[in-house]
């Protein structure tokens, strides 16, 4: 009886990929970085369904380039949802929307070793639209140090 209750629970309630993501930008870009926790490492399987092709290539590049040498990228690109130094839940606003895409700030601030609140610290998701204008799939991550991720890791022969 408990499996046929979860079944039919499962098949009501909305998802929680990004994937059926619906029309708010900034829910969606919570939701990725709440269910993206890892980002940054190869074994996220619903990872490509949720990124543009040319972003998760990029994550390709950072996870071979990482592979050689952990620190390659030479800083965090954005906190993990565990990392207890966040001081308290990032907020998340829309910043700029065009038809084509939307830039959602994300809005954090690490707790210093002695307890105090450093800086607020921003980094801009850009989401753009999938080919059925259904879902919002991440096309970049510009971070606190003013860096494109997809542009700091673009191949030079591309």
């Amino acid at each position: 009886m408990r499996v046929i209750a979860l079944l039919a629970a499962a098949t009501l309630l909305p998802g929680t990929s990004v994937a059926d993501c619906g029309a708010d930008a900034a829910a969606v870009a919570r939701q990725f970085w709440e269910h993206h926790s890892r980002l940054f490492e190869r074994g996220d399987p619903t990872l490509h369904a949720e990124t543009t092709s040319r972003f998760y290539a990029s994550l390709e590049r950072l996870w071979a380039c990482t592979a050689k040498n952990p620190t390659c990228l030479g800083y965090e690109p954005w906190p993990s949802p565990a990392d207890k130094r966040i001081a308290a839940r990032p907020t998340f606003n829309l910043s700029y929307t065009r038809p084509d895409h939307v830039l959602v700030s994300m809005k954090y601030a690490l707790a210093g070793p002695d307890g105090r609140t450093g800086p607020d610290e921003v980094v801009v998701l850009t989401l753009t639209q999938d080919a059925n204008a259904r879902c919002w799939l991440v096309d970049d991550l510009v971070t606190h140090r003013d860096r494109s991720l997809r542009v700091r890791l673009h191949r030079p022969d591309s």
